[in-house]
């Protein structure tokens, strides 16, 4: 140091200022006696402030106390952001109770999270856009969708023509190619091995998913498989999910154009993990070779199901935020829209005795809940999709779900999961190369 300068002592404060990240937090709010919820929320908000670490609230909400015996015993939950460094945000409890001691009894953060806490207390009936639901005039579905990842019919809202017609090609489908696993594949202990082929993997003991064949995939299959995929697919453009969400949200493919030019206004290629600002855009419409071939997006049908004694799975989202779209701040807003929608329709009933899937509400937002599955039902953030036979699910690519245990003794768990994706998305990591349907080399 030059002569002279002084040398001003860091604190250590200083020294971890350097080492922060924001982070989000939940936490709960116990009042004291007498205190109305509405003056504990504001006088938390108000006046619990950390400058140092920019702290932020965001949502709030009355939720029961169940520490307590008393029915009318309440917390409020409230989530905020702060930079912190080493799990030091749990601070944010005792600076809540230290500051506003006067109508604070106690304060614990429930939760914590490198990125935006979902924060919805939803049910199934809150996200069923049939009209069986009936009750109060609704939100628009789509603007539900986008809000909170999820839109469902709890009853059944595919044609029984269609329906029973389904349930057929689904069973065909996992025999064959159960068969060919028996048959050409000895060596894989089914249920047991992980394994991924072109058309099918598996999903963590005794559950699979199988794809309905692809147009390329032809040579490999029997003429009836053939048949059978191309009425899935047709069902597919006309599902009665389609009007509602996937045209809204992923717009309408151009089934009237006989040209085999694709005047695609979408015709870079995004694959899952990649970066859309590297992908290239051609001069000039690029000729495919399938005719009316989507301009908005394309689907592919798979058969999921899950066999008696398969576990619940680990929280999961199938698709990834998408590398340089937008992210959704602290307070939930700002994340891209979806690049692809799922939708689950099963072709049983689905109870607590069969399984369902589990969705954490609000999810899809969050780039970062990973590892944080558990915080779903700490934050009473899931939505159950035991829905009937025929009705369905659909959720934003992005949501954290997981598939819950087939408790039952002998009744498999089929779902039909159809996957649409903007034309320009390209499935890269949930199956393998080889065919099911060729003999192991």
């Amino acid at each position: 140091a030059a002569r002279g300068m002084a040398h001003e002592p860091c604190s250590v404060e200083d020294l971890w200022a350097g080492d922060r990240s924001r982070v989000g937090v939940c936490v709960s709010v116990t009042p004291k006696d007498g205190v109305r919820y509405e003056d504990l929320q504001r006088e938390v908000f108000d006046r619990v402030r950390w400058p140092e670490r920019d702290l932020r609230w965001h949502a709030h909400r009355r939720a029961r106390d169940d520490g307590k015996n008393d029915d009318d015993a309440w917390v409020m939950e409230a989530t905020a952001s702060c930079l912190a460094s080493s799990g030091d945000e749990s601070q944010v409890a005792y600076r809540v109770e230290g500051v506003a001691h006067d109508v604070v009894e106690e304060c614990d953060v429930v939760v914590s999270a490198p990125c935006h806490v979902p924060f919805m207390d939803l049910t199934l009936a809150d996200v069923d856009i049939s009209d069986a639901a009936g009750g109060e005039p609704r939100e628009n579905p789509v603007e539900m969708f986008l809000r909170t990842g999820l839109a469902a019919s709890a009853a059944s809202a595919v044609d029984p023509d269609d329906l029973a017609r389904l349930v057929a090609v689904a069973e065909r489908r996992v025999a064959s190619a159960e068969k060919a696993l028996r048959d050409d594949h000895p060596d894989i202990r089914v249920g047991d091995d992980v394994f991924a082929f072109r058309e099918m993997g598996s999903r963590g003991g005794r559950r699979f998913d199988l794809l309905l064949p692809k147009p390329e995939w032809d040579q490999d299959e029997t003429t009836e498989a053939v048949a059978d995929a191309a009425f899935v697919r047709d069902f597919a453009t006309r599902a009665p999910w389609v009007p509602t969400l996937i045209h809204p949200i992923l717009g309408k493919n151009d089934d009237d154009d006989d040209d085999d030019v694709n005047y695609d206004d979408a015709s870079s290629s995004i694959e899952s993990g990649t970066n859309p600002d590297r992908c290239v855009v051609p001069d000039e419409p690029r000729k495919t070779n399938r005719r009316h071939r989507s301009n908005a997006w394309w689907c592919d049908v798979s058969v999921v199901y899950s066999k008696p004694g398969a576990p619940d799975q680990d929280w999961h989202c199938d698709g990834r935020h998408l590398a340089g779209e937008a992210r959704a701040d602290f307070s939930g807003v700002g994340a891209a829209p979806p690049y692809a929608v799922c939708v689950f329709c099963p072709l049983i009933n689905l109870d607590e005795n069969v399984g369902f899937t589990r969705f954490w509400v609000g999810s899809h937002v969050a780039d970062g809940l990973i590892g944080f599955g558990a915080a779903a039902e700490v934050l009473r953030g899931c939505v159950d999709g035991t829905v009937a036979k025929g009705g369905y699910v659909a959720y934003d690519y992005r949501t954290m779900h997981r598939g819950m245990r087939n408790a039952s003794v002998n009744t498999t768990r089929p779902v039909l999961q159809f996957l649409y994706a903007r034309s320009n998305y390209r499935e890269t990591k949930n199956y393998g190369a080889s065919s099911v349907f060729r003999p192991a080399t």
